[in-house]
This record gives C-alpha cells, structure tokens and sequence, in this order.
C-alpha cells in the first residue's frame, strides 16, 4: 500500500528530524529539509488518490514549513491550491496503490 509507505517515510522524518538538525552538518540538513518536504508531497498526492483530502491538505501545508527551499515550497503551495479546484480540474493524483498494468496478449507468470 503505497500510502502506508509513504505514512512511514514522513514519521521516519519526523523521528529523526531534531536530532539530525543538532548533529548534520548545515548544508546537510537543508538537503534533509528538502527531501522531508518531497516526501510529505509524495504523501499527500497519495492521500488524495485515496480521497483522503482533509489528511492530504493537511500533510501539503506542513510540507510549506519543511523546506526553506523556495522551490520546494513553491511546489507545496502549487499542489495545496491544486486539491482546492473542482475535482474535473484536479490533476490524476498518484493513486493509493501500485497499479500493474500488462500489456495486451501478455502472459502472467
């Protein structure tokens, strides 16, 4: 379940993120900083799949506060104004699970 996935990879963030901005070097955390907010994205794209929306904005403006990359934040205010459109003008956001698709006169093993 790929919204699963992703729930672990932001919590995984989350753990570890005080002590790795005492310990990492500048330039490292930002980098830190940076992928925390990819993954907080990558989360709530997967949570509007699910139709998950209130869970889904709320990982999108948390993920703003991740990153001082401008950026980074730029994509999080673009994908947070995005779930707001009607739903016909919303993207195909990422689905909640790992779609397989085989192609015609394919066998499965």
């Amino acid at each position: 379940n790929k919204v699963e996935g992703c729930k672990r990879a932001v919590g995984a963030c989350e753990q570890v993120k005080e002590r790795y901005k005492e310990l990492a070097p500048p330039g490292l955390f930002s980098t830190f900083q940076i992928v925390f907010a990819s993954e907080r994205r990558e989360y709530g794209k997967r949570l509007m799949g699910a139709g998950k929306v209130a869970e889904a904005r709320q990982q999108l403006r948390l993920s703003v506060n991740d990153s001082k990359s401008g950026v980074s934040v730029a994509k999080s205010i673009a994908l947070l104004s995005l779930s707001y459109l009607p739903k016909l003008l919303q993207p195909d956001w990422s689905p909640a699970e790992r779609v397989v698709e085989i192609p015609d006169g394919a066998q499965r093993a």
